[in-house]
């Protein structure tokens, strides 16, 4: 998704209420959903104004609403209808084979909220970037069993940026077996240039920062049939990777 940016020198309320579609429309395509306070990060405005904006979305039926079963009955979320697709598409913001993505199992994902994490991470820095990839769209950076990321990002400077989340700690074998895949997908295969891990709090962090700052990561391999891990005799000395530390930030956000 390219990164479209707030003009704050239009004056005409029809081009700033377009513009404001646009922004909107586009982020929910990426990311298959979105709700109010995400909108508020991306448009900064305050609910006041972002709840009727919302509405009239999906009176124009550029957006549909929906609940989420696990969830508060509260919690509105908004997925993008055929009718906004087409929108974007005349607006040039997507190309003619883009298709409506199914959104039926964000009625019951438990990972909305996770999800709802990484969005507003984003949603946050969005100055910093000029494009931003969703989950869905990696298989455009690499295979899908290289996968590991939330998202990643493109930096105003070209460097792309895999972005994790973590909202419980993991084993400390599948800890070790991640890292290293990132290591491998940043040094070796130059799929993006850096990772950012976020954590639920600060006990998360400090458990995957001991972890990482070790000097010997143990090795772990996958049992393609299982998904379990075994352990691998060798270790992989951090010390030997100059840059390793640098391209690795591990921080807490909720």
């Amino acid at each position: 998704m390219q990164v479209i940016r707030r003009n704050m020198d239009l004056k005409n309320n029809v081009d700033i209420s377009q513009e404001k579609i646009k922004i909107t429309l586009l982020w929910i395509y990426e990311f298959k959903f979105t709700n109010a306070k995400i909108v508020e990060i991306l448009l900064d405005l305050d609910g006041r104004h972002v709840r009727p904006f919302l509405k009239k979305l999906v009176e124009k039926e550029f957006i549909s609403l929906f609940k989420n079963k696990n969830l508060d009955g509260k919690n509105y979320f908004y997925a993008i209808t055929q009718l906004g697709i087409e929108f974007l598409k005349i607006n040039g913001l997507l190309d003619d084979s883009a298709k409506k993505k199914n959104v039926a199992s964000l009625q019951k994902s438990l990972s909305i909220l996770h999800d709802l994490v990484v969005h507003k991470f984003i949603a946050m820095n969005l100055d910093s970037y000029k494009e931003v990839f969703a989950e869905n769209s990696l298989n455009k950076f690499m295979a899908k069993d290289q996968i590991l990321s939330d998202a990643i990002v493109v930096l105003n400077n070209g460097q792309k940026i895999a972005i994790e989340y973590e909202r419980w700690a993991k084993s400390k074998d599948r800890i070790y077996f991640n890292f290293y895949r990132h290591y491998e997908n940043i040094f070796i295969q130059d799929f993006y240039d850096g990772c950012i891990y976020l954590f639920e709090n600060d006990i998360i962090t400090n458990t995957y920062k001991n972890i990482f700052e070790q000097d010997h990561w143990v090795r772990y391999k996958m049992n393609a049939a299982t998904s379990k891990l075994f352990m691998l005799s060798e270790t992989f000395d951090t010390r030997k990777e100059q840059n390793i530390k640098d391209a690795f930030i591990l921080k807490t956000f909720n």
